[in-house]
């Protein structure tokens, strides 16, 4: 019993230690979010890549981008975002607990991985936000075309470096299926896009203000791409 109890000190220690170095608290720490904010941080202690390992916890940790355990919905697992701070724009790293807490394979070292892989993602978002080469998007954004072809290019370059990292490490299992037939194959660039142009309408498309502009920017980009890379073969 006194083992327990200090265990949960613990874990409200590192999710103060995390929330009061961070320039602003998005959210009553609850034990939820205790136990997720110590099972991300595991994560990115433990990750493959070294970015992620050495530097993105510390970013987290310094402020330059805050953690939100209730900032997206339950059918999302981690979104980026910024909202307005101070008179400037703080980047929010938006995280479902159930998608740490809660198992997505039965497999522990899967589940593992798995979450280690959408991390991966989101970093590559980061790491694109901070070169100042595509940024994440500010939550006051009217729709456009310009916001409409970010995203496109964005969640281009996080899937396919996210496809990369998993081929490079032997992760293959973690890849969409429909994909995963055609890797190291002239039929993988196209399986790629069409997953991605089905993840955009199906899984982003629900979660940005409503118009249209989106669906068809992207249906453009997903029509030329496809055509060019079927010129090809």
């Amino acid at each position: 019993m006194i083992k327990v109890i200090l265990i949960l000190i613990y874990l409200l220690f590192i999710s103060n230690l995390i929330a009061a170095q961070s320039p602003v608290r998005l959210a009553a720490p609850n034990m939820r979010n205790i136990l997720a904010s110590e099972l991300l941080r595991d994560l990115l202690r433990n990750h493959p890549d070294q970015w992620v390992r050495n530097e993105l916890y510390s970013i987290i940790n310094s402020g330059k981008i805050a953690l939100s355990f209730n900032a997206i919905g339950k059918d999302s697992e981690m979104a980026l975002s910024q909202l307005p701070y101070n008179g400037t724009w703080l980047v929010i790293l938006g995280i479902n607990p159930d998608f740490l807490l809660e198992k997505r394979f039965p497999d522990t070292g899967t589940d593992k991985r798995y979450k280690q892989l959408v991390i991966y993602h989101e970093a590559i978002h980061i790491q694109n936000h901070l070169s100042g080469l595509i940024l994440i998007p500010q939550s006051e954004k009217v729709p456009d075309e310009k916001e409409a072809n970010r995203i496109w290019d964005s969640e281009y370059a996080a899937t396919r470096l996210e496809i990369e990292f998993a081929k490079r490490l032997g992760w293959n299992d973690l890849i969409d299926p429909v994909l995963r037939k055609t890797l190291g194959t002239i039929k993988e660039p196209i399986a790629h896009l069409d997953m991605l142009y089905q993840a955009l309408i199906l899984e982003h498309l629900p979660h940005l203000p409503k118009s249209d502009v989106f669906e068809k920017t992207w249906k453009k980009r997903y029509q030329d791409q496809r055509s060019r890379l079927l010129a090809l073969k």
